[in-house]
């Protein structure tokens, strides 16, 4: 028997115009995670969130981290 899944996610972050690392590498890890947590829970689909506490160069740090806020869907063939 062979399964294919595809997941897709997407982040956004308040404060931010582009998500670069390592914010991206921490919000990767964060995403693997949950949608592990939610696909044994039998989801398919549903909501990320995370405040990453990172320095960015160039950027003041919010002091409870970048709010990021997403997504992710599962597709399988």
């Amino acid at each position: 028997m062979n399964r294919k899944i595809e997941i897709k996610y997407w982040w956004k972050c308040d404060k931010l115009k582009a998500i670069t690392s390592p914010l991206s590498e921490a919000l990767e890890e964060s995403a693997m995670d949950r949608i592990v947590e939610m696909l044994k829970e039998g989801y398919s689909s549903g909501d990320l969130l995370d405040d990453v506490n990172i320095e960015i160069k160039g950027k003041k740090t919010p002091e409870d981290g970048w709010h990021c806020y997403g997504g992710f869907e599962v597709d399988t063939h």
